[in-house]
């Protein structure tokens, strides 16, 4: 989606993701109603304010993971996405508060990965990033 700040983005990807009802009409996905969040649609917030400060990079991840099975399992699923990421090394044990901006929204961004979203709605997920990673994470 494309248009001027405060036309309504954010807004509409909050209904698609489930977050708002919309105020007349209705949103659907595959013929069905979309009425509340659902783990087939991943969402990348705009900013970094949806990670858990408690969590390191790597359970942050797996903590929305979708895939089913043991802990095991779901934290070796966070491990591929953290790595599409672009963000291989000992970054997985960092918390948010040692983590840089644009480290933060790529944690954002390989959580959603994680969980395999049929749909994957971003928010300028790209804003935080430099150049460089923006392209190689756009490429994906």
């Amino acid at each position: 989606m494309l248009g001027t700040s405060g036309c309504g983005k954010t807004t509409v990807l909050n209904m698609v993701a489930g977050f708002e009802a919309p105020t007349a009409g209705r949103i659907l996905l595959d013929g069905a109603s979309v009425r509340a969040p659902g783990a087939e649609r991943g969402v990348v917030f705009q900013g970094h304010d949806s990670l858990y400060d408690w969590l390191s990079a790597l359970d942050n991840i797996a903590f929305g993971s979708a895939a089913a099975g043991p802990w095991p399992a779901r934290e070796a699923g966070a491990g591929g996405a953290f790595s599409r990421a672009r963000r291989p090394g000992r970054a997985g044990a960092k918390h948010p508060a040692e983590l840089s901006g644009g480290m933060k929204q790529r944690i954002q961004i390989a959580r959603a990965l994680a969980a395999d979203p049929r749909i994957l709605l971003m928010d300028e997920p790209f804003g935080a990033l430099d150049a460089m990673t923006r392209a190689v994470l756009q490429g994906s």
